[in-house]
């Protein structure tokens, strides 16, 4: 447990503090940083949930609907491809 709570001090998202009235007693609290990651973990779980229920034919079906809005879109807002993947996943 202590190493986990040094690396994520280390890290910048948790900050101890002793408590002025237990000499012997470490106050852990989660920092600016950690608040976010916390969150976007929370969401990554929570997309992860909806998207179970689709199957995998479904899930990939919706990828390639998504690739062609996105294409859509970078056509109808004149912007050049970004230079990241130029295809889904998986195609």
């Amino acid at each position: 447990m202590v190493n986990l709570l040094n690396r994520m001090e280390e890290r910048g998202l948790v900050k101890r503090s002793k408590d002025l009235h237990k000499k012997n007693l470490v106050r852990i609290a989660l920092t600016d940083k950690g608040e976010e990651a916390f969150v976007a973990a929370c969401q990554t779980s929570a997309i992860s949930r909806l998207m179970s229920a689709l199957s995998e034919e479904q899930r990939e079906r919706l990828a390639e609907c998504l690739w062609v809005l996105r294409g859509k879109a970078l056509d109808e807002l004149h912007l050049e491809e970004p230079p990241f993947p130029q295809r889904p996943p998986g195609s």
